[in-house]
């Protein structure tokens, strides 16, 4: 496999982070391979992603999902990211088919139907986890995944960025690919979209896709309004009123007086 080629190529000088620190959380277990001290790397001999433990380029391929703040250098892909409500972040694919070129057989080192995808909380509110896969129908095995951390001190909405999964590779440069990479998965390939994807060095690439930390909207209290109650009406105690009163109440009195007068005048 050609390594001087994926040296010089434009992959080096566009991406040459190499995470220092990883948590190992790729999977699944497979059958690995290295580069000896000459340069040479012997690779599958079927298809099959991300195995080499010592890309002399990349280091170890199983870690192969790395994320960085959008404001800040390539040189900065990491696998544990805070975040900050506004902020974008780009997360990153290294997908490299480790079959060797010299297998018997037509192609046999081509990978078909070779997609890729993301899975990510909708929220994080402490920590998440991002983990992405890549696959294809004649892989073995047929997926492969790793996953890196988002962290936060408060609720934080995980939001994609629609538009932003591009693919590069030495046969296209940042092509916009499928918003289904955070779906079903999005096909990808080296020259097209076509899910073929050759195995070699040569043939490695680079998939990005962005997304935003957003605070989540505050809730507006619903204004209570007092329930209105109508007053009990009181009696009229104006001037006029008690004048009133009395007046009657003196009209009784002597209406009273007089019939008891004209009983005693009858006995």
């Amino acid at each position: 496999m050609n390594i001087k080629r994926l040296a010089v190529g434009v992959l080096v000088a566009i991406f040459v982070a190499v995470p220092a620190v990883h948590a190992f959380a790729f999977g699944p277990d497979r059958t690995t391979y290295t580069c000896n001290s000459s340069g040479q790397c012997v690779g599958a001999d079927h298809v099959q992603f991300n195995s080499f433990t010592n890309n002399p380029v990349y280091g170890d391929e199983r870690n192969f999902l790395t994320v960085r703040d959008a404001d800040a250098g390539t040189n900065t892909y990491t696998d544990n990211m805070a975040l900050t409500a506004g902020k974008t972040y780009v997360i990153r694919f290294y997908v490299h088919n480790n079959a060797q070129q010299d297998l018997s057989g037509v192609n046999n080192y081509v990978a078909h139907n070779t997609a890729v995808r993301v899975a990510m909380p909708s929220e994080v509110n402490g920590s998440g986890q991002v983990t992405g896969y890549i696959s294809a129908s004649n892989a073995g095995p047929g997926s492969v995944f790793d996953d890196f951390t988002f962290t936060s001190g408060s609720k934080l909405d995980l939001q994609y960025v629609a538009g932003s999964a591009k693919i590069r590779t030495n046969g296209q440069t940042d092509v916009t690919i499928s918003d289904a990479i955070v779906g079903a998965g999005a096909p990808v390939g080296f020259s097209s979209q076509n899910g073929d994807w050759p195995g070699c060095f040569d043939f490695s690439g680079w998939v990005t896709l962005q997304v935003k930390a957003v605070a989540p909207p505050t809730p507006t209290p619903t204004p209570v309004t007092p329930a209105k109650t109508t007053p009990k009406a009181l009696p009229n105690t104006g001037a006029g009123d008690v004048v009133g009163i009395f007046a009657g109440a003196s009209a009784a009195g002597t209406a009273a007086h007089m019939a008891i007068t004209a009983r005693r005048n009858r006995r």
